[in-house]
């Protein structure tokens, strides 16, 4: 091997290492002292990209863990106020208990009704000012609510406004409404096509309808009955829509347990009438025949022992009760034909012919009760038939001056002065508890989704912390390995170095 002086190999070789040393003893010295294994880049550049993502997941998760008791605290606060309205409510059905006594002077009942008056308007006070977080919660400015409770786009929880006010809180107590009592789209119309609504058979049906408001019955005028169909019932807010609309109901009491089922979703309860009736106007004889229930009335346009009046049809179609499950039929003051069953039965109309229902030529202004009443506040529409929208109950409106016999009860028009308000206060007071224990329940089961939400959150980040930490984390135990083979390395190669730099310190003896 040459003897050099201008380059001192083996001293480079120890530089290289003792530099190389060094970075190992730096990197071990930075993991130590940060806790991390990646401090940067360049220290695992895709371990990089991967535990920033958890990192945005787990500030996410964390901060929707947040969200989550917020909507707690949101829930709380209107279930709090509803429970002191709904103790508001108890005190009016009490005195409205009281009012409806007729041991009651006049000046008890009007006194009995102040206490209510004052009532109601802290009640409309609580829903118009309860507030969480500068918003109000109870008077209905809020449609819906979404409670972000996840680390993506989502990721929410929705939960229904709540619309307290006295206004929104009742039912409404009425006769049938007639149409011209209608000021907006008529309440349930027929579109042609054939159709059951409540078990009454509708073909071709063109007649216009009256109005179905919240605790009343239907009533609508038909034309044209004839054929045969079957009944669906359809949602027609796609946003409310309940799973009914695959189903026949062929009786009023399938579809008020259809109805009650999706009740929580729709907002609309059904309840059970007495029963069910028909009134198919005034009687032309003609010739025709007319079914009901599957039973044959064979009409003439003369005697002769055939049904030509309307007082043989009558008797014809009692004399058959058992045939027909029960139909009674009936003549009223006004020589029309009414049809009665019980609710749970349904009444089947079918006439051979086309047309104008010619049996009964003049049934222009055939009404139908149905076998259930609504209630609720109907803010989407309502369609009865084979899919398309035979009959609709849609959002309706009544001209003021024409009440039609509606007597509307909310909270915010009770009043116990008389006997008659008192017992109306008393029904209308049981609607109220009715439709605010709902909302507290809805509350409390929100309460509780978000109290589980927290719970999978809280488990989910604990999840994601462990996946980050087994990329990120330093290995303490591995380090301080690191940190004393490179203190260990730093003394020899500087050790080394110096021996390698006193080497060419030799040639000089050759120059001796």
């Amino acid at each position: 091997m040459a003897q050099v002086i201008n380059t001192n190999i083996a001293s480079l070789n120890a530089q290289r290492n003792l530099n190389t040393s060094q970075g190992q003893l730096q990197q071990a010295l930075e993991r130590l002292s940060s806790g991390l294994r990646i401090n940067s880049a360049k220290d695992d550049a895709a371990g990089l990209s991967i535990a920033e993502r958890f990192t945005s997941q787990i500030n996410g998760v964390n901060q929707a863990g947040r969200n989550a008791n917020d909507g707690i605290s949101f829930a709380q606060t209107a279930e709090g106020a509803l429970g002191e309205l709904g103790n508001i409510t108890q005190r009016i059905r009490e005195l409205a208990v009281q009012s409806a006594n007729d041991t009651n002077s006049a000046a008890d009942r009007r006194a009995l009704d102040q206490e209510v008056q004052q009532l109601i308007k802290e009640a409309n006070r609580i829903a118009s000012t309860t507030q969480f977080n500068g918003g109000n919660v109870l008077d209905g400015s809020r449609l819906e609510l979404f409670f972000q409770v996840g680390a993506n786009q989502g990721q929410t929880i929705e939960v229904d406004g709540v619309d307290a006010r006295g206004s929104k809180l009742g039912a409404s107590v009425r006769e049938a409404v007639p149409l011209g009592a209608v000021t907006d789209e008529l309440g349930i119309f027929a579109d042609g096509t054939a159709g059951n609504l409540d078990g009454i058979v509708l073909t071709g049906a063109t007649g216009a309808a009256a109005a179905v408001t919240s605790g009343a019955a239907a009533e609508f005028s038909l034309t044209n009955l004839d054929g045969e169909g079957s009944t669906k019932f359809t949602w027609v807010d796609a946003s409310k829509e309940p799973d009914l609309n695959q189903g026949e109901f062929h009786s009023s009491e399938d579809l008020i347990n259809a109805i009650n089922r999706a009740s929580e979703k729709t907002g609309i309860q059904a309840i059970g009438n007495e029963r069910v009736e028909v009134n198919l106007g005034g009687f032309t004889a003609a010739a025709d025949r007319l079914t009901i229930n599957d039973v044959a009335f064979t009409l003439s346009t003369s005697g002769g022992g055939g049904i030509s009046t309307l007082d043989d049809l009558v008797t014809a179609i009692n004399s058959r009760q058992a045939q027909t499950d029960g139909v009674i039929a009936t003549k009223n003051d006004d020589d029309e034909l009414i049809l009665t069953s019980r609710a749970s039965v349904p009444i089947n109309l079918i006439t051979d012919s086309g047309g104008n229902f010619s049996g009964l030529a003049n049934a222009t202004d055939a009404r139908f009760e149905a076998g259930f009443t609504l209630l609720g506040d109907f803010d989407s529409r309502i369609s009865f038939g084979d899919g398309s929208e035979d009959f609709v109950v849609n959002n309706l409106g009544f001209d003021p001056t024409d009440d039609g016999g509606l007597s509307q009860r909310t909270l915010s028009e009770m009043s116990v002065a008389t006997r008659e308000d008192a017992s109306n206060a008393i029904t209308t007071a049981d609607y109220v508890l009715g439709q605010v224990n709902g909302l507290r329940s809805v509350l409390g089961a929100v309460q509780n989704r978000f109290e589980t939400t927290i719970s999978n959150l809280a488990i989910t980040g604990e999840n994601l912390d462990a996946s980050r930490s087994r990329i990120q984390d330093a290995d303490f135990a591995a380090e301080t390995a690191a940190l004393t083979r490179g203190q260990i390395l730093q003394q020899a190669g500087t050790s080394v170095l110096a021996q390698a730099n006193q080497l060419p310190q030799s040639v000089l003896q050759l120059l001796q």
